[in-house]
């Protein structure tokens, strides 16, 4: 489930046709246990809003999201996985690339 949020950065002049909206979530849920594409931790962290929060469907519960590839947050944002009674995960790799 994604809750969206548009921004729009520059200045609208008359006569304009067009502009363009970067659409982010402000609360993405997790809804599968995959690496990549929709549901998945991946692709939640790309969607996800700067200060947005990620957090897991509890039929997630007990499942483990192997990660063929490190995570890259870089932005500020929330992982709650309160939602589950023992959430883990595994990785090929070094799970998190993070910044900021």
């Amino acid at each position: 489930m994604i809750t969206n949020r548009a921004y729009y950065s520059g200045t609208l002049q008359r006569g304009d046709d067009d502009a363009t909206l970067t659409v982010c979530g402000d609360a993405i849920t997790v809804t599968t246990a995959a690496d990549a594409g929709p549901g998945s931790l991946r692709q939640a962290i790309s969607d996800v809003c700067a200060g947005g929060q990620i957090d897991f469907d509890a039929g997630l519960a007990g499942q483990t999201i192997t990660l063929g590839s490190q995570l890259v947050i870089d932005k500020e944002l929330t992982i709650d996985a309160g939602s589950l009674a023992r959430p883990s995960s595994s990785a090929a790799t070094t799970p998190c690339a993070c910044s900021k």
